[in-house]
């Protein structure tokens, strides 16, 4: 089992945490505020003034210190005393606590005390348990000739600076503790990317060292750096998701988009070591694969460690075959959603699921249509009225129980063709314990008539914002026995609803974005368990590797108007849980509804009351609005035929069965150009590189073209390959790449690929263009010359 971090000598101690809080104490006049700024690579932060650098001069600065931590880690004597003292240069953080000086420092040390013992070892370092390393720059117990016997840890979990803590580290706890929410985000978060940065050039400056000492004392550095960046990543998230769960606001996930370092954990299913070797938690065979790559390739889940979420799930159902697939025990791919039979393929009859306390032969009740009919709004089947034959119906309230299940589990259908009674009188039982009169649920609730369906549909907002309980059902987590609910089975309860199938659909999603305000679990023998005392007792109590990780699922976060807003419209629409059209596709670009054409009405309905049953009339919806180019770089299809919305997406996920290509998907563009939306198109600031379309392109770029194919040896030229398959009907072309908003003409970071994914658009006129695709660039190869400019999008 993984263990938690512990106070020691070697990792950090409560005296050294008392003595950075000391060293950073802001004891001035009264009044006086806490401070805390970052000296990063873009820029030097003076008392009240800023300097900007330029790209150029940002590269030099992180090199120039780079090269500094090098020359301290040379010599392995006190080398980790010397980086440190460099490494903290980059942080000024005096604080004004509000608590005597043994509760915050009591406080910092529980807090650090929930982190992973060792952060996560990057494949880019596997060279340090290879023993390429001198022993000085290990702990003194660590030595391969100490003893016979092979050493129980690996030299990555020995090696000095992985398993101390930097004094920024410490910084950032009593932080946390001290200064609850307030700006600091976004210089907490402009330091996790300087340290970005900062990998990334020590691992340049590494490929160029000569030298074996030179080498290893870049191993040294990098790896330093990686455990100070993931060790912060997590107390920055752990402090957002407080935020979060004191009063939902999405806007606060702008500080969810950090910058990835080009260097990853072994945190893909294949890199994972399997559960019987080494003790080292693999994913369980039973674990879906395209769940939990839902999860893995989420905005919040960059550089998090999955060690302990993967052995909390395991305790639950290592030991079980996978279920992905009829006749096989093995999880799917994990490629698509319709590689894997738990979304499309799998037969399921209605009505299949029966209570656990049921011999399974239970006459089904079905609907009394006049009593349905009778009801104005949104129907919900009213328990008293019912009969042991007959449901019947009142108008849905605060006093309703709506339940969420997931469809293929056995338990869907429709009205007309009956209800199991022993599943009516399970939420019968269920709603009568929470003081409720009625319950909801789609399928005694949502009949096949069209209109009727259509009605249905647009009320669905309604019925989970307004219900007094919504009940989450999955056949995974109805057999979990909760008779004695420790913090240990909380963290398990966490890691299987991450990935269970209800978790990973698109109406669930929508289904659970409004009713979060009180989700409850039912787990099995009908009992019913609260996600946010679970999620908070995780949070406060738990390993925070696990409750982080419900920021790549904040449809589940509770929701309540966060204290710092004023009741108004803004802020009751955010407690109700619309969010805007970005957001809305990030959630949404994994999920798939099995029924054509239902992600736009999701899509509709996550954002507002207002139900679009089509694309065009969706982003119609949206004129006068804005959106950042970012968000629109993504393989998803376009709209077809609509004049001005060529660059609209069409969905908000990929594709099924389109797999030739690697799918790219929509981020929420958070950093980069805006634009506004109009009738005619789109206008926004893109950096470009006008080429000519069709076969004309060769003459314009061969120059370009033949120092590729002298330098990489390319079959084909990525130009005339763009020409041929995206501009053949259009005398222009272009690529267009993402531009960030703050940092002059720095391209924006596509953050699902380690490539450069750029927009091809296409031209007759050279005035307005439309959208042809996307094309992910080699980083290998040298790119064209891009210049800002507007462009039109029609």
């Amino acid at each position: 089992m993984l263990q938690s971090l512990s106070p020691s000598p070697a990792t950090f101690t409560q005296d050294q945490v008392r003595q950075v809080f000391r060293d950073g104490l802001n004891a001035g006049l009264p009044g006086t505020t806490t401070v805390f700024r970052c000296d990063g690579t873009a820029r030097s932060v003076g008392e009240g003034l800023s300097q900007w650098y330029t790209r150029e001069k940002r590269s030099e600065r992180a090199k120039e210190w780079c090269k500094n931590y090098h020359l301290q880690v040379q010599d392995p004597t006190d080398c980790l005393a010397r980086i440190d003292a460099a490494f903290s240069e980059l942080l000024v953080c005096k604080i004004v606590p509000t608590d005597p000086e043994e509760a915050v420092v009591d406080q910092a040390c529980r807090l650090l005390s929930r982190l992973p013992a060792r952060p996560l070892e990057p494949s880019d370092l596997g060279e340090i348990s290879h023993g390429t390393l001198p022993s000085g720059y290990f702990l003194g117990a660590f030595s391969h000739e100490a003893s016979r016997e092979p050493p129980r840890d690996t030299p990555w979990e020995q090696l000095q600076v992985v398993v101390s803590l930097s004094t920024n580290v410490i910084r950032l706890a009593l932080l946390v503790v001290t200064a609850g929410e307030t700006w600091w985000a976004g210089i907490i978060r402009e330091y996790t990317d300087t340290i970005a940065e900062l990998l990334e050039t020590s691992s340049e400056l590494s490929a160029m060292a000569e030298g074996r000492a030179n080498r290893q004392a870049w191993l040294v550095v990098r790896a330093f750096l990686w455990s100070s960046w993931q060790r912060s990543v997590m107390l920055f998230f752990s402090s957002i998701l407080e935020a979060q769960l004191r009063g939902y606001d999405y806007e606060r996930n702008v500080n969810l988009a950090l910058r990835r370092p080009l260097m990853h954990p072994t945190s893909r299913e294949s890199d994972i070591e399997p559960l019987q070797r080494d003790e080292r938690p693999g994913k369980a065979r039973y674990m879906c694969s395209w769940a939990f790559e839902l999860l893995r390739t989420d905005r919040a889940s960059i550089g998090l460690d999955f060690r302990r979420f993967h052995e909390a799930y395991a305790e639950l159902f290592g030991s079980l075959p996978g279920r992905c697939h009829e006749g096989s025990q093995e999880a799917c791919d994990g490629v698509a959603p319709d590689h894997c039979q738990r979304f499309i393929g799998m037969k399921i009859k209605d009505q299949s699921a029966h209570d656990s306390t049921c011999s399974r032969d239970c006459t089904p009740l079905l609907w009394d249509e006049e009593s349905y009919r009778r009801v104005g709004g949104a129907r919900a089947i009213w328990i008293d009225g019912t009969d042991g034959h007959i449901l019947r119906y009142c108008r849905a309230s605060e006093k309703t129980l709506a339940v969420s299940h997931v469809w293929s589990h056995g338990q869907g259908g429709r009205p007309e063709t009956g209800f199991n009674s022993c599943l009516h009188r399970r939420y019968v039982s269920i709603a009568r314990s929470f003081g409720c009169d009625s319950y909801w649920m789609d399928t005694p609730c949502i009949p096949e008539d069209h209109q009727l369906r259509a009605e249905s549909i647009s009320k669905i907002n309604e019925v989970f914002t307004s219900s007094k309980i919504t009940l989450v059902c999955d056949k995974d987590l109805m057999e979990i026995d909760t008779s004695n609910l420790t913090l240990r089975l909380r963290e398990s309860i966490l890691s299987a609803l991450l990935v269970c199938d209800w978790n990973i659909r698109a109406w669930t999603l929508l289904e659970a974005m409004r009713g979060r305000r009180n989700i409850y679990l039912l787990c099995k023998d009908n009992k019913a368990v609260s996600l946010k005392e679970t999620l908070e007792t995780v949070h406060r109590e738990g390993s925070i590797d696990i409750a982080v990780l419900f920021l790549t699922a904040q449809q589940l976060v509770p929701s309540r108007i966060p204290p710092s807003k004023k009741p108004n419209l803004y802020s009751e629409n955010l407690a109700k849980g619309f969010i805007g059209v970005q957001e809305a596709s990030c959630l949404l670009n994994h999920r798939h509804a099995s029924r054509q054409g239902d992600e736009v009405v999701i899509w509709s309905l996550l954002c507002d009351e207002r139900v679009h049953t089509s694309a065009e009339a969706f982003w119609k919806a949206k004129v006068g609005g804005v959106i950042n180019t970012g968000f629109l770089v993504s393989n998803a299809p376009r709209v077809q035929n609509c004049k001005g919305f060529s660059w609209a997406p069409r969905r908000p996920s990929t594709q099924l069965g389109l797999h030739s290509e690697k799918n790219s998907f929509a981020s929420d563009g958070e950093g980069s150009c805006w634009g506004l939306v109009r009738e005619e198109g789109y206008k926004a600031k893109w950096l470009t590189c006008e080429i000519k379309g069709g076969d004309a392109n060769e003459s314009r770029m061969k120059t370009w073209v033949n120092k590729i194919l002298s330098s990489r040896g390319r079959k084909r030229d990525a130009i005339q390959d763009i020409a041929a398959r995206y501009l053949k009907d259009y005398r222009w072309g272009a690529l267009l790449h993402a531009m960030e908003q703050s940092s002059g003409y720095s391209p924006a970071r596509y953050r699902h690929s380690d490539g450069t994914l750029l927009v091809v658009v296409g031209s007759n006129d050279q005035v307005g263009w439309e959208w042809t695709g996307v094309y992910e660039w080699d980083d290998a190869d040298p790119l064209p010359e891009f210049k800002a400019r507007d462009v039109f999008l029609a």
